[in-house]
């Protein structure tokens, strides 16, 4: 382990690499061992909240060609989500009474889970229904496609199946915030009898600067 001046050098050295990749429009987005670095830097003995995906989520030809030879996407844009935030949540769990969030976010080729992310939360189980549930975990940093999966828990098999899910690209995000209605989830959509999602489910997603500690 390096002192914590040592540290702070080589996330402010990662930082300007990252942000150098960042504003050129030629180059490909950073690699998992920068941002992984990016992750950790700073903070000995946290519990690591990025790992390997098992499967590469795309093949970075499109992004490259689209950069590169035709100019129709920005150079790659780092964000870390900090914050998810679910509108209108019913029960999730076998008894109905409490919603127990699990999900994924995957990028590239490393993912971040809600086991992870939530690791130091006094409680991971909330009575339900409820109006509104925010989640706040470490800055998972994403760059460039970013696919988002919420799960639901067998109760005997203990086998997840995917509740709903969405996409979503770092280089045209505006703002701090990201606001999908239930028509702008996959599964969720599908609901149109409102049997298993409130009529006004919604998820938010909240960014923040990915070089900042």
């Amino acid at each position: 382990e390096g002192k914590p001046s040592e540290l702070a050098d080589a996330a402010a050295a990662a930082s300007a690499a990252l942000s150098a990749a960042g504003n050129d429009r030629r180059g490909a987005a950073p690699d998992f061992e920068s941002i992984q670095f990016l992750t950790f830097a700073g903070k000995r003995g946290d519990a690591p909240i990025i790992r390997r995906a098992k499967e590469k989520l795309l093949n970075d030809e499109w992004n490259r060609l689209n950069r590169l030879k035709l100019g129709r996407l920005p150079p790659p844009k780092l964000l870390a989500v900090w914050k998810i935030v679910l509108h209108k949540v019913r029960p999730n769990t076998f008894r109905g009474t409490t919603f127990e969030p699990r999900f994924r976010l995957q990028c590239a080729d490393f993912e971040y889970t809600s086991t992870a992310l939530l690791a130091s939360s006094r409680t991971t189980s909330f009575k339900a229904p409820l109006d509104k549930l925010s989640l706040t975990f470490p800055k998972a940093i994403v760059v460039d496609e970013v696919f988002v999966a919420f799960y639901n828990k067998r109760p005997i098999t203990g086998k997840k199946d995917k509740a709903f899910k969405f996409w979503f690209h770092t280089a045209f995000i505006q703002g701090n915030r990201l606001h999908l209605d239930k028509a702008d989830l996959d599964t969720a959509c599908k609901d149109t009898k409102h049997q298993k999602f409130d009529e006004h489910f919604a998820v938010d997603l909240f960014f923040t600067d990915a070089f900042h500690h």
